[in-house]
């Protein structure tokens, strides 16, 4: 996509591919002007639409780099991603976690009005599929699954007690592996 940005001078989206799928419709949109996706839903993988697995986008908002997965999933649901919403806007009014949430719940309630709702969120996409499920639970809906690949999380996030705990886990882990580690490497003690 870079290297067809550099020769010709048109940037499109990285998610376009999914919403035209032939190089022939691909051509077409980007000569018509036509370089976003219609949608803030991208369809990733067709299947039965009553419930689909919605997933968060990461903070590129591209799917392409879960394409194995979603390709390897044995789901018989479709699969529809969440793209991030290119808010327009900028510092002191940059657009935050919450404004993302509320266009995305519109976004999923367009597709599926009532739940239970599947989400599944990638790096940032994580924390965004979090916190539509917190939204969506504290509205009265149900979310009967989320999960979060490589989610970034801090430390800082965490109260001192949970840290340290998880701090000392780590730790008595590193350890018994080194001690172990030393006792294999001991000579044999001859009697």
């Amino acid at each position: 996509m870079r290297e067809f940005w550099l020769r010709t001078g048109v940037e499109f989206d990285v998610n376009l591919p999914y919403e035209h799928r032939s190089i022939r419709t691909l051509a077409e949109a980007m000569s018509d002007g036509n370089v976003l996706p219609k949608s803030k839903l991208i369809m990733l993988k067709a299947g039965a639409p009553d419930k689909p697995l919605f997933v968060c986008a990461g903070g590129a908002s591209c799917f392409l780099e879960m394409q194995d997965l979603f390709s390897g999933m044995d789901l018989p649901d479709a699969i529809v991603g969440i793209s991030l919403t290119r808010f327009e806007r900028s510092p002191p009014d940059a657009p935050t976690v919450a404004d993302e949430v509320k266009t995305a719940i519109a976004a999923i309630r367009s597709r599926q009005s009532k739940g239970p709702y599947r989400l599944l969120g990638y790096s940032f996409g994580g924390i965004c599929a979090l916190e539509l499920a917190r939204t969506l639970v504290a509205e009265g809906e149900c979310v009967e699954f989320l999960a979060m690949l490589d989610t970034p999380l801090s430390d800082h996030n965490n109260e001192f007690r949970q840290w340290l705990t998880l701090m000392s886990r780590i730790i008595g882990r590193q350890i018994g592996s080194r001690l172990r580690h030393l006792r294999s490497k001991r000579p044999a003690v001859q009697e």
